[in-house]
């Protein structure tokens, strides 16, 4: 790959330069693309990541790669910043999807449940009676999950 995001570290929070390095993406293999963002994702600033989410929105269509991000996201950022991993990443897997693999982490990893039931709610698709019935159940599994904790 001729990109390297240490090129474009210092260069971003910039509409022009984030919109030709979008078009420069697009022109790599889906697997070099995700190899790109997944550097910017594990960048330390924030504005950095924030740029990343950004261009998963904007270069990647594999969901099984975007997926792979999700579980980064939720291993990796804060509850403020969930909020952002979770606004890029819905539209491109689908809410169902992404509450499906939230709640895959239910057993093993709590926190990152209680991190993304924080901000779920605002993802519900509208008219989906059925998104809203396992987002319940979710946090009804969480909850009871929680209590027990708690004794």
């Amino acid at each position: 790959m001729t990109l390297s995001p240490d090129d474009y570290i210092f260069k971003l929070r910039n509409t022009k330069v984030e919109n030709e390095l979008a078009c420069l993406l697009r022109k790599e293999a889906e697997s070099q693309r995700f190899l790109f963002i997944e550097e910017l994702l594990s960048h330390t600033e924030l504005p950095v990541r924030l740029v990343g989410l950004e261009l998963i929105k904007r270069c990647l269509t594999d969901k099984n790669l975007i997926e792979r991000l999700l579980n980064k996201g939720l291993q990796a950022a804060d509850i403020s910043e969930i909020k952002y991993w979770l606004n890029a990443i819905t539209p491109k897997l689908g809410f169902r999807r992404v509450l499906s693999v939230v709640t895959e982490q239910l057993e093993e990893h709590e926190e990152r449940v209680e991190k993304a039931l924080f901000w779920l709610p605002s993802f519900l698709p509208d008219r989906n009676p059925k998104a809203v019935i396992l987002l319940e159940e979710l946090t009804r599994k969480f909850n009871s999950r929680s209590e027990r904790r708690m004794g």
